[in-house]
């Protein structure tokens, strides 16, 4: 990896993926290697997968999604990531109505 960062006489890109074949390491020693850019492609499909399917395993055995509502976003930290205000922000300053009104 080191060689690769000397040289290639452009920016460097490591692809960061769990199990595969290039060494999982830390920002810092990427840096000290040459790397500008690191990628990690597939860690939060991964994670999401993991969840949902510890999710969906809860609740075919109890009926509920009760407990893991402790590990969820509520409503609006849900809504916050999409930017909720500045698009709640943005309909009323273009007039976006709603629906059947």
């Amino acid at each position: 990896m080191a060689r690769v960062a000397r040289q290639v006489q452009a920016p460097t890109l490591s692809n960061q993926v769990e199990g595969g074949r290039t060494p999982l390491l830390p920002a810092q020693q990427l840096q000290a290697r040459g790397f500008r850019v690191a990628i990690y492609p597939n860690s939060v499909t991964r994670l999401f997968a993991r969840a949902g399917r510890e999710l969906f395993e809860g609740l075919r055995a109890s009926g509920s999604t009760e407990h893991f509502a402790g590990r969820m976003l509520d409503h609006r930290g849900l809504w916050d990531l999409f930017e909720y205000p500045a698009f709640m922000a943005a309909e009323q300053r273009y007039g976006v109505e709603e629906p059947g009104r």
